[in-house]
Protein backbone atom coordinates (compact mmCIF):
# COMPACT_ATOMS: atom_id res chain seq x y z
CA UNK A 1 0.00 0.00 0.00
CA UNK A 2 1.20 3.90 -0.69
CA UNK A 3 1.90 5.15 2.70
CA UNK A 4 -0.08 8.30 3.52
CA UNK A 5 2.56 9.91 4.13
CA UNK A 6 3.20 9.91 0.41
CA UNK A 7 -0.33 9.55 -1.06
CA UNK A 8 -2.21 11.34 1.46
CA UNK A 9 -5.49 10.01 2.80
CA UNK A 10 -6.61 7.42 0.23
CA UNK A 11 -5.28 4.10 0.52
CA UNK A 12 -4.28 2.95 -2.79
CA UNK A 13 -3.84 -1.03 -3.35
CA UNK A 14 -2.83 -3.51 -5.86
CA UNK A 15 -6.96 -3.97 -6.16
CA UNK A 16 -7.26 -0.09 -6.93
CA UNK A 17 -7.69 1.06 -10.30
CA UNK A 18 -5.23 2.30 -12.32
CA UNK A 19 -6.50 5.76 -13.15
CA UNK A 20 -7.79 6.53 -9.50
CA UNK A 21 -4.38 4.98 -7.81
CA UNK A 22 -2.42 7.29 -10.74
CA UNK A 23 -4.64 10.28 -10.11
CA UNK A 24 -4.26 9.62 -6.02
CA UNK A 25 -0.55 9.89 -6.40
CA UNK A 26 -0.50 13.29 -8.81
CA UNK A 27 -2.75 14.87 -5.80
CA UNK A 28 0.42 15.22 -4.17
CA UNK A 29 2.47 18.14 -4.25
CA UNK A 30 5.94 17.10 -6.25
CA UNK A 31 4.62 13.63 -7.93
CA UNK A 32 4.16 13.97 -11.60
CA UNK A 33 3.12 10.95 -14.03
CA UNK A 34 6.75 9.85 -14.51
CA UNK A 35 6.76 9.07 -10.18
CA UNK A 36 3.34 7.86 -10.25
CA UNK A 37 4.44 5.19 -12.63
CA UNK A 38 6.86 4.42 -10.83
CA UNK A 39 5.37 3.39 -7.67
CA UNK A 40 2.44 1.44 -9.76
CA UNK A 41 5.39 -0.78 -11.19
CA UNK A 42 7.71 -0.97 -8.40
CA UNK A 43 5.75 0.05 -5.29
CA UNK A 44 2.17 -1.38 -5.63
CA UNK A 45 3.13 -4.38 -8.46
CA UNK A 46 0.69 -3.47 -10.98
CA UNK A 47 0.69 -5.24 -14.35
CA UNK A 48 -0.35 -2.96 -16.73
CA UNK A 49 1.60 0.44 -16.27
CA UNK A 50 3.49 2.01 -19.07
CA UNK A 51 6.27 5.14 -18.32
CA UNK A 52 6.27 7.09 -21.43
CA UNK A 53 7.40 9.87 -20.13
CA UNK A 54 10.69 7.28 -19.18
CA UNK A 55 13.83 7.73 -21.27
CA UNK A 56 14.68 4.14 -20.56
CA UNK A 57 11.20 3.07 -22.47
CA UNK A 58 11.29 5.33 -24.99
CA UNK A 59 15.11 5.00 -25.62
CA UNK A 60 14.35 0.79 -25.73
CA UNK A 61 11.68 0.97 -27.73
CA UNK A 62 13.61 3.07 -30.45
CA UNK A 63 16.21 0.17 -30.18
CA UNK A 64 13.59 -3.03 -30.01
CA UNK A 65 11.90 -1.60 -33.27
CA UNK A 66 14.95 -0.03 -35.06
CA UNK A 67 13.99 3.20 -35.23
CA UNK A 68 16.23 6.41 -35.43
CA UNK A 69 14.34 8.73 -33.41
CA UNK A 70 13.23 8.52 -29.78
CA UNK A 71 9.46 8.26 -30.54
CA UNK A 72 7.29 10.97 -28.13
CA UNK A 73 4.80 9.68 -25.68
CA UNK A 74 1.55 9.80 -27.40
CA UNK A 75 2.84 7.33 -30.31
CA UNK A 76 4.29 5.18 -27.29
CA UNK A 77 0.77 4.97 -25.49
CA UNK A 78 -0.39 3.95 -29.06
CA UNK A 79 1.16 1.73 -29.49
CA UNK A 80 1.18 0.35 -26.00
CA UNK A 81 -2.05 -0.83 -26.22
CA UNK A 82 -1.57 -4.05 -27.87
CA UNK A 83 0.85 -4.68 -24.75
CA UNK A 84 -2.57 -4.68 -22.49
CA UNK A 85 -2.92 -6.08 -19.81
CA UNK A 86 1.07 -6.31 -19.57
CA UNK A 87 2.45 -3.10 -20.49
CA UNK A 88 4.80 -3.35 -17.04
CA UNK A 89 5.89 -6.39 -18.35
CA UNK A 90 7.21 -4.59 -21.89
CA UNK A 91 8.69 -2.02 -19.64
CA UNK A 92 10.82 -4.37 -18.10
CA UNK A 93 11.74 -5.64 -21.65
CA UNK A 94 12.39 -1.95 -23.50
CA UNK A 95 14.40 -1.11 -20.13
CA UNK A 96 16.71 -4.28 -20.65
CA UNK A 97 16.90 -3.68 -24.32
CA UNK A 98 18.61 -0.30 -23.19
CA UNK A 99 21.19 -1.58 -20.87
CA UNK A 100 22.23 -4.20 -23.80
CA UNK A 101 22.96 -1.56 -26.23
CA UNK A 102 24.41 0.54 -23.33
CA UNK A 103 26.44 -2.37 -22.49
CA UNK A 104 27.73 -3.45 -25.94
CA UNK A 105 28.61 0.04 -26.72
CA UNK A 106 30.83 0.11 -23.72
CA UNK A 107 32.25 -3.50 -24.54
CA UNK A 108 33.08 -1.62 -27.92
CA UNK A 109 34.78 1.17 -26.72
CA UNK A 110 37.16 -1.18 -24.02
CA UNK A 111 38.22 -3.24 -27.15
CA UNK A 112 38.47 -0.93 -29.57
Amino acid sequence: MLSVSIVGPSNCSFTTSLPRASSSALAVRGIGRWTAEMLLIFHLGRPDALPVDDFGVRNGFRIAYGRRALPTPKPMLRYGEQWKPYRTVASWYLWRAADGARRKRAVQQING
